[in-house]
């Protein structure tokens, strides 16, 4: 009997796959920090932010926000940066480039800072959530194409005789981490923030200027307000918020603290309420006498004045919205959560 064998052989082919993410953002550092004068430094497009988008319909980009935080102190291993400190480093928009075919978004926009709603102004850096844009219009949604936004951020530190207890020739690390949003308030692309840092070396030669010396630093607590309207008598009579001990300061000079706000509006993902409805006053919280308070705006205004002292006083900061101008206008707004950035400084008289 004939038998008869047969060899069967199996190819199992493979092929990778690979998908580009539809909305990503991929920061990176185009060098570092040199502080080498007591005026300070600045390093234009030290930071840069692509977005890169892919066919992003569907992914709620009709409405983004752009923020960063510091995360981690900002140390040499042996000297750290105070908490005070910090926001003495800034960014501020330098560049914005873009790439496609065509080179604008489905809307035929060109990406530039105006049409981004990019916050030009300089923009404290902070351990908390801070913007560098915030519920922008300007449509991610891209149809079956590639397009990407390029934004590049000059990198800055104040000068002064502050500089002088951080030389040091070991290099800071300066950790950040970058979240770009969608209409949804989702986290793209995988809920998690993208990191990045950058080195920074303090070793300004020389002696350091002997002049005033003045630091203001909000409490941790003081860092976030909420004023909610919830009653019909809210609406009627308004709403405040009183942070005790807000705020410490001290200072060997006449000194001044001025405030002003990122922008001019406080925005939802879908309304903006006006920010100069907000009232801000401020109190030394031993006699509780209040400022008059100023009504928030992005022009820098005078919140309060004092004389010199060489110890710590703190100091309470009340927010309010009264009739007329505040709650009058709000019945018609939707129920929404209103955010927007409060820059206190001080200078000396």
């Amino acid at each position: 009997m004939n038998r008869i064998v047969l060899f069967l052989i199996f190819f199992i082919v493979t092929t990778p796959l690979f998908k580009a993410q539809a909305v990503q953002i991929a920061p990176y550092n185009t060098g570092w920090l040199p502080v080498d004068t007591y005026d300070g430094t600045r390093v234009n497009n030290l930071i840069q932010i692509p977005i890169h988008l892919s066919s992003s319909q569907g992914f709620q980009m009709n409405q983004w926000t752009l923020s960063f935080r510091v995360i981690g102190p900002i140390t040499n291993g042996t000297q750290t940066i105070s908490a005070a400190d910090i926001g003495k480093l800034k960014f501020q928009i330098n560049s914005v480039t873009s790439q496609g075919s065509p080179n604008a978004n489905d809307n035929n926009q060109i990406a530039n800072a105006g049409t981004l709603g990019l916050i030009t102004a300089k923009i404290p850096f902070s351990t908390a959530l801070t913007n560098f844009v915030a519920n922008s219009s300007y449509d991610l949604t891209i149809r079956n194409r590639y397009f990407q936004i390029n934004l590049g951020y000059a990198v800055e530190i104040e000068g002064g005789a502050y500089l002088e207890q951080y030389k040091s020739w070991d290099n800071y690390r300066v950790n950040l981490a970058l979240e770009i949003r969608n209409r949804k308030n989702e986290i793209l692309p995988t809920g998690q923030p993208s990191l990045i840092s950058f080195d920074m070396r303090i070793m300004p030669p020389g002696i350091p200027p002997g002049s005033e010396q003045f630091s203001l630093l909000l409490a941790p607590a003081a860092t976030n307000v909420q004023l909610e309207f919830q009653t019909p008598s809210d609406y009627a009579n308004g709403v405040s918020k009183t942070q005790i001990k807000a705020a410490s300061i001290i200072s060997n000079t006449p000194y001044f603290v001025q405030v002003h706000t990122l922008s001019s509006e406080l925005s939802s993902p879908s309304n903006t309420l006006s920010f100069n409805t907000v009232k801000l006053s401020m109190a030394d919280n031993l006699t509780g006498l209040y400022s008059p308070g100023v009504n928030l705006s992005p022009t820098n205004q005078v919140l309060y004045s004092n004389s010199a002292h060489t110890i710590s006083k703190w100091y309470d900061l009340k927010y309010e919205i009264t009739p007329p101008t505040g709650p009058i206008g709000f019945f018609n707004k939707p129920y929404e959560t209103y955010s927007g950035t409060v820059i206190f400084t001080i200078t000396p008289q």
